[in-house]
Parts: C-alpha cells; structure tokens; sequence
C-alpha cells in the first residue's frame, strides 16, 4: 500500500533526524513500511488547448468560491 511519501522536498531522499518530515517517516516506519525511491508524480498533457481551458476554469471556481 502506498501511503505516500515522506522525501525532503527537492531532494527525494530519506528525511534525517531534525527535519520536518522525519517524524512522519518514524511513524511509517513503524507499521513496517520501507524506503523505496520512486520518480515522483508526473502530469502527461494530451490536448494543451483542453489543459489551458481546464487551468482557467479551475483558477476562476477558486475565485467564485470565495
């Protein structure tokens, strides 16, 4: 199960003792879970003219939303 990643922003590696996401790798840890180095997310955009109307509508629903 992935529970998601625990890896110092920028650097995609174990967090170390005294940053902000070793408490959190410490308590994955200890439910059995093991360091594994993956890619990261990645976004494929197919259509970018879709992308751009799918962009603009998402910013102008946060603005509404308000």
């Amino acid at each position: 199960m992935d529970l998601g990643g625990v890896d110092v922003a920028g650097a995609r590696r174990e967090p170390r003792e005294g940053e902000p996401m070793y408490g959190l790798y410490q308590h994955k840890r200890s439910f059995g879970a093991e360091w594994l180095e993956l890619t990261g997310a990645h976004e494929r955009i197919i259509d970018a003219g879709r992308y751009r109307v799918g962009r603009v509508a998402a910013r102008v629903a946060r603005l509404v939303d308000r």
